[in-house]
């Protein structure tokens, strides 16, 4: 995982939030004391040991075994870059739980800190389809396939317990049949498929290889073209009138996506037909292979639907990323400008952390647009300064409602003291003056009841 310090640490639930390592935990009270959360100490500050990351770059497919999903898994996840580099990959995971009862340890009790279910599909559900692709459960759980919680992964039901060596040996070779992965390059399978046909026939053909696939807006799934040669992937009406004599002006027609629609109700879903032979269309046969499928892919700048759910997350990883790269490299010559050694620099400037870990990070900006204008800078600053505390209001009803909501957010001030820099990155217009940065994400656990505090400390009364 890493060669650098990493502790696991527990949050007790009824202790006023006192931590104590894991094993202290585990061992000595045996879980007994319930748990409200954990903390990976060191984490942030840890890096991959050399190879991981290669590895798992390398790696075809990824499997996370049937181990604790909070302080096994979870901390491995939790080392920065990690949980990145799988999330690109094909994950199927084997569920710890069987039957709603760990298949060793105290695993339940983990994720009830967390506020998962101990089930099989409460475990896959705590994962989520931004990691898994695949998940295994034990037989018995079998209603977990079609559970909805797992909207998005492929769930398979197996026998699970590890009896012996050929039980085992079942299960890894279970994990990759989970998922079936599209071709790399398929129009180039379509190219060797359909020279391999015509070497072995004689046979002037075009090849369409197929997937099925969902559509916004619309239930249910269809086939479509993923690769194609040798077959006009699209036919262009435009300019060409209708039957009302009026031209069209927009229509394409997916003609490779209109023939694997109708090749999927002669090989239907479940029959296990490979391949359908369609006639009657030698006209969109061409010699050469042609454009192949990659002619249907629509544009990046024209698509509406590029990213997936668990993409946009990263799309936007990227934005903040960039952001808060240039706002540390306007913090450290800040911070060098007034003479702070290195290893003050980097005390300072890991205050920034937290908003590169949250999973969304929210820039409030003050527009003064209605602001009046007055001649003398007493007045200006007055209505500066009034439109500076309902800008704070609002950023203090926003976590509020944050918390209402569950969710847990902190308000860090770094983008006022870098104002073009902000603006520069994100493309903002120049009259928006960001106000800080909120980060927004589930907390690791509730928060502890502050100190009572005596408000007339804090008051005058006249």
């Amino acid at each position: 995982m890493s060669d650098d310090r990493v502790e696991t640490q527990v949050i007790l639930r009824d202790e006023g939030g006192r931590t104590v390592h894991f094993q202290e935990w585990w061992v000595r009270l045996h879980a007994a004391v319930p748990a409200a959360g954990f903390v990976f100490a060191g984490a942030d500050d840890a890096a991959p040991a050399p190879g991981v990351l290669e590895a798992i770059d390398q790696a075809e497919l990824v499997l996370f075994p049937p181990s604790n999903p909070i302080v096994s898994i979870g901390t491995i996840l939790a080392v920065p870059g990690i949980a990145e580099a799988v999330q690109v990959k094909t994950v199927v995971g084997v569920s710890p739980i069987i039957g709603d009862t760990p298949v060793r340890g105290m695993a339940d009790k983990c994720l009830a800190a967390v506020g998962a279910k101990a089930s099989a599909v409460g475990v896959g559900a705590h994962y989520g389809a931004a990691l898994l692709d695949g998940w295994l459960v034990d037989e018995r759980d079998r209603a977990a396939v079609e559970a909805p919680e797992l909207s998005g992964i492929a769930v398979r039901a197996v026998p699970l317990y590890m009896t012996d060596l050929p039980a085992a040996t079942a299960i890894a070779r279970a994990a990759p049949g989970t998922v079936v992965l599209l071709p790399e390059d398929p129009d180039g399978s379509a190219r060797r498929l359909r020279k391999a046909l015509r070497d072995r026939l004689g046979a002037r053909i075009g090849v369409i290889i197929t997937d099925t696939l969902g559509r916004p807006w619309r239930n249910g799934q269809t086939d479509a073209a993923i690769g194609a040669a040798g077959v006009l992937p699209v036919r262009d009406h435009r300019g060409q009138p209708d039957t009302f004599g009026t031209p069209l002006e927009v229509t394409v027609a997916a003609v490779a996506d209109e023939i694997a629609a109708a090749t999927d109700l002669v090989k239907a879903k479940t029959s296990g037909v490979p391949v359908a032979i369609v006639r009657g269309l030698a006209d969109l046969v061409t010699d050469a292979d042609g454009p192949g499928g990659q002619a249907l892919i629509r544009p990046p700048d024209e698509d509406m639907f590029r990213f997936g759910s668990s993409e946009v997350l990263a799309a936007r990883r990227t934005v903040r990323i960039a952001l808060l790269d240039d706002m540390l490299a306007a913090w450290i010559a800040d911070l060098h400008g007034d003479g702070f050694t290195p290893e003050q620099i980097a005390r300072r400037t890991r205050r920034g952390e937290p908003l590169r870990r949250a999973p969304l990070l929210i820039v409030p900006c003050l527009h003064a647009e209605a602001a009046h204008a007055y001649p003398d800078q007493r007045r200006a600053a007055a209505e500066r300064e009034m439109f500076v505390v309902a800008m704070g209001a609002a950023v203090q009803n926003l976590l509020v409602a944050l918390a209402v909501e569950g969710l847990g957010s902190c308000w860090v001030s770094s983008t006022m003291f870098c104002r073009e820099t902000t603006r520069r990155s994100l493309g903002l217009p120049d009259d928006w003056d960001p106000m800080g940065a909120v980060g927004v994400g589930h907390p690791a656990a509730p928060a502890p009841d502050r100190p009572p505090r005596d408000p007339g400390a804090f008051m005058i009364t006249r």
